[in-house]
């Protein structure tokens, strides 16, 4: 089935983030065209700023959970998606929502593809295996806590991580996806014929306003990037590369693209992270989009500045590289951290990112878009 299923049915999208082509342009792709969505960012974390999706002919953006209620008490939609985008979304207010939900929609699916547990103590892996095998134990036997029927469908990428959500809910069926940065579009798939590349992931950190709020220090760009370049520059010579790709960041404004004047840089509408597999270093903050690499076996590694970014945010990177069991690189001072391990440190570690990467599967299950196409598909064919 590959036409718009919008002239067969009526798709509702509720978003507790931004609705921006960041997030969903991917359903846009597999011609999920909604009627109508409902951006209630602002009610968990501030709204969106960027420009939200065109595609989407109708979108509200409710000034209190309230007027949302009110919207929603007088629509009727065949299916209603509710995104939470690893959004702090308390049980009282999805709960409330569900119900007034489920009186105008036939179904009511659940996403969220972009959660996981990221304690990297031992007893932090040891509550994930735990917590992941209990919540497949239960749906294997079709263990029900909760009756409510508030809920057809629960897409995650992460049992452990939502297994509160399921168990409070119970959805009639639950669905494990690919994590949300495994998406591909494969527009131009580039091959490196023999080649060596390496590739950057920028996080466009001197230009993000959060690093201010969250973090309370601005980042002088010209200093941070100049750390950024010359040791890409100097990478690319050790390691004998024939080039290194820049990765902007999906909130850039292209700001940073001046300073990589040097590389290549590829466009993000060409190109999402899973069709980028021509690479064979990856460089990058500690981010989701790192992850993503991490967990398909790529030679990966943290960078951060300990002279131009806060402590706290330095630390953070820090983690995630312990958390990935991966090198973490100051380009300030160029200290070169490599989990110094005993044999049994090393098989432990090995054992703890491989329990955290269980979370985020790339290669062998389907993403969120493919997995409701074929509910609603299927549906729509009975």
């Amino acid at each position: 089935m590959t036409e718009n299923l919008e002239a067969k049915i009526s798709v509702r999208l509720i978003s507790f983030i931004g609705i921006r082509d960041k997030f969903f342009k991917k359903y846009k792709a597999e011609n999920l065209i909604f009627r109508e969505g409902i951006e209630l960012s602002n009610l968990v974390g501030g709204i969106e700023i960027f420009d939200r999706c065109d595609w989407i002919e109708n979108i509200r953006v409710p000034d209190s959970f309230e007027d949302a209620l009110i919207h929603i008490k007088k629509t009727n939609f065949k299916y209603s998606i509710i995104y939470l985008g690893r959004k702090k979304v308390s049980f009282l207010t999805l709960r409330r929502l569900l119900k007034e939900v489920k009186k105008g929609s036939d179904k009511i699916i659940i996403i969220n593809e972009k959660k996981f547990d990221r304690d990297s103590s031992l007893i932090g892996t040891l509550k994930t295996f735990i917590k992941d095998l209990i919540v497949k134990i239960f749906l294997v036997a079709r263990i029900q806590i909760s009756k409510n029927n508030l809920v057809d469908y629960f897409i995650t990428n992460s049992y452990s991580a939502n297994y509160k959500t399921i168990f409070s809910f119970s959805p009639k069926k639950v669905y494990k996806c690919s994590f949300f940065d495994c998406q591909s579009n494969k527009v131009k798939p580039l091959k490196n014929n023999g080649l060596r590349f390496g590739l950057y992931l920028d996080s466009y950190l001197p230009y993000t306003d959060h690093v201010v709020t969250k973090w309370g220090k601005k980042i002088n760009a010209n200093k941070y990037y100049a750390e950024i370049v010359k040791f890409l520059k100097e990478e690319k010579i050790r390691r004998n590369l024939d080039q290194i790709f820049i990765y902007c960041h999906p909130n850039s404004f292209g700001k940073e693209q001046t300073f990589f004047s040097d590389f290549e840089i590829l466009d993000r509408n060409d190109y999402e992270l899973s069709d980028i597999d021509f690479c064979q270093v990856i460089w990058g903050a500690g981010s989701d989009a790192l992850i993503s690499f991490v967990s398909k076996g790529y030679d990966s590694t943290v960078l951060a500045s300990s002279s131009q970014l806060p402590s706290n945010l330095v630390n953070y990177h820090k983690n995630k590289a312990n958390l990935l069991g991966i090198k973490y690189i100051d380009t300030s001072t160029r200290i070169n951290t490599i989990n110094s391990e005993n044999f049994f440190q090393k098989l432990l570690t090995k054992l703890r990112v491989k329990i955290f990467l269980n979370q985020i599967k790339c290669l062998e299950l389907k993403d969120s878009t493919e997995i409701i196409r074929g509910i609603i598909g299927e549906k729509n064919d009975r």
